[in-house]
């Protein structure tokens, strides 16, 4: 019996309407949003005529481009070229296989270069899980509370990810290294990770382009930087996609459950992994191309959850001593506060609108996470962009499913946070995985309107191209994020600055901080008892550095505020300043009149 789904496939009128309804939508809140919506729904009779014409105005543009999106869409689907199958690149094995070589190797070079001192300054989120990581024992007895909540961001991970963490700290020390392991490593795990799900859903060579797209993305190398946990359920998820793949290929409850498993152990390293889950539940919901009885595509999906909470049950039932829920992080934002707190009906509607545009025209609102530039840019926008169109026109191959699947787990899961931080990147960072299988796709299907004789050239100019945007990612983010003024000022960069300069004058003597200055505590203690700076010598440890007696003779040092008073005899020593000219501080010594106890 032929469903709802093979009528898509077929470009029916219902297809092309829901594709022209979304555009609509979308273009109807970007008008709204333009004329303000209070401008629309004043009740002032004297605005009655401007208000009617601005409302017509509003109506006609969104129906005329949702119209038109509509036709457009129908002609599209019903072209050969949107059933065309995909169509492997005409390069030797070999070739694919050292060119998937050498995206992995760029990539990993990439998360791994200069990673002490790019960012130059410390982000207090990375600096989290240094202390609850030194306290565990190693030892089965830390699974008493298999989670910690860490203050100040009430941020749940899992024991299971600390005990790694922990490992590295022990085996590197905790040098600043050491701390952004963690994330340079999963970066790198997960561009292996999306070359065998392209591998996997895509033909021959989709997964040497899938690579080159991920391992310059600048999206995930930022995060990488500094986001700890937060990239770690990207190989997990990728890994239990395989397994949904083969549980939708093959009807398999047992490869369901696999996957359900396989995902469950992201819930020990970040929240996002429940979003996730949910998206791998409605893939293994959606139809496929292999008719599959609805009651057993239900079961697949049960049997996903199943398996995530086995092996997520953990952070549930061992909570020994524990006083604040897992699901802490995610009660400080919802949806309606952020109405009452906006006063606007529109939050919702604006969320939706803004979570179809994010990938190609609304930058991350937090200039910590990204530049303020589309996140993909033309290079990877127009293939990620081709693939959606393809998923509307033949919305049951797998990777459409887990397009569409993964899509509206995320847009659940920003209509339930509100639009604080919209569109996070930080959040969603999994995905970008899945974004490099859809570039690949989109590439593989573009080339497919080459004639056979110029397909070869084609699929070369396809990697050059994916390696100048990989090298131009890289590059922004490296050096243009890494380097910009917003990312000291988002990162808190004179905390940074403070501790280290504490550092370099707790050797000659003991440092005090003034009252009068401005820092984050977290931060400068952090730094300073760690000692995290790539330049400092670890001649002597933080602990006896920092509990050093002042000797009869000896200097104390007081960091202050740059415009605060010289107190007398006092000198001042340095003058605390970034790399554009701006002070956050001044180090002024004198001589200790005490010996502190």
């Amino acid at each position: 019996m032929k469903g709802p789904a093979a009528a898509l496939e077929r470009g029916s009128p219902g297809a092309a309407a829901l594709f022209g309804a979304l555009i609509a939508f979308v273009s109807g809140i970007d008008l709204i949003r333009l004329v303000r919506a209070d401008v629309l729904t004043d009740s002032d009779p004297s605005w009655v005529l401007p208000r009617l014409l601005l409302t017509l105005g509003v109506l006609l543009g969104s129906a005329g481009a949702g119209g038109l999106a509509a036709f457009g869409f129908l002609r599209f689907s019903r072209a050969p070229s949107s059933t065309r199958p995909l169509e492997p690149l005409p390069l030797g094995g070999k070739t694919l296989t050292l060119l998937a070589c050498a995206a992995l190797a760029f990539g990993v070079l990439v998360r791994f270069a200069w990673l002490a001192r790019i960012p130059p300054t410390v982000w207090y989120d990375e600096l989290l899980p240094i202390a609850p990581s030194l306290a565990l024992s190693g030892r089965p007895g830390d699974f008493a509370d298999a989670i910690r909540i860490l203050w100040p961001a009430h941020a749940a991970v899992g024991v299971l990810y600390l005990e790694g963490y922990r490992g590295i700290l022990q085996a590197l020390g905790t040098t600043l290294f050491a701390v952004r392991l963690p994330g340079a490593l999963e970066g790198s795990l997960s561009i292996a990770t999306a070359m065998l799900l392209a591998r996997a859903l895509l033909p021959r060579g989709g997964a040497a382009l899938a690579g080159l797209a991920l391992a310059g993305l600048r999206w995930q190398i930022i995060i990488a930087r500094f986001g700890w946990n937060g990239l770690a359920i990207a190989p997990v998820i990728d890994l239990a996609t395989l397994a949904l793949v083969r549980a939708r290929r093959r009807s398999s409850l047992a490869a369901a459950a696999a996957g359900g498993l396989i995902a469950g152990v992201g819930a020990h390293f970040y929240l996002g992994a429940w979003i996730a889950v949910v998206g791998l539940a409605g893939f293994a919901l959606w139809p496929s191309e292999r008719p599959v009885a609805l009651r057993r595509r239900v079961a697949m999906a049960l049997f996903v959850g199943i398996g995530f909470l086995a092996t997520a049950s953990p952070v549930f039932f061992l909570k020994k001593g524990r006083e604040q829920s897992y699901f802490v992080r995610g009660s400080d934002q919802n949806l309606l506060k952020d109405i009452q707190r906006k006063k606007s009906w529109l939050v919702p509607f604006s969320i939706v609108a803004d979570a179809f545009q994010a990938p190609w025209f609304i930058a991350d609102p937090d200039l910590r996470q990204d530049l303020p530039k589309s996140r993909l840019g033309w290079i990877l926008g127009i293939p990620v962009g081709a693939t959606l169109l393809l998923a509307f026109a033949r919305p049951t191959r797998d990777l459409s499913a887990l397009l569409f699947a993964h899509s509206g787990a995320a847009l659940l899961a920003v209509l339930r946070w509100g639009s604080t931080g919209h569109p996070n990147g930080f959040r969603f960072v999994y995905l970008t995985t899945l974004t490099a299988v859809a570039a690949a796709g989109g590439i593989l299907w573009l080339l497919g309107f080459l004639r056979p004789h110029a397909r070869r050239l084609g699929a070369i100019a396809a990697f050059g191209l994916l390696g100048i945007g990989a090298f131009l990612g890289a590059r922004d983010a490296l050096f243009r994020w890494g380097e910009a003024p917003s990312t000291f000022a988002t990162y808190w960069g004179e905390s940074t600055l403070i501790g280290r300069a504490a550092i370099r004058w707790q050797r000659y003597g003991l440092v005090e901080l003034d009252s009068t200055l401005a820092y984050s505590p977290l931060v400068v203690h952090a730094v300073r008892d760690y000692r995290l700076d790539p330049d400092a010598k670890r001649i002597e440890s933080a602990f006896f550095l920092s509990s050093l007696p002042a000797r009869a003779g000896a200097r104390c040092f007081r960091i202050a505020d740059p415009r605060s008073s010289v107190l007398t005899g006092e000198r001042r020593v340095e003058t605390i300043r970034d790399a554009w000219g701006r002070d956050h501080g001044m180090v002024l010594a004198r001589p200790c009149q005490t010996r502190s106890p």
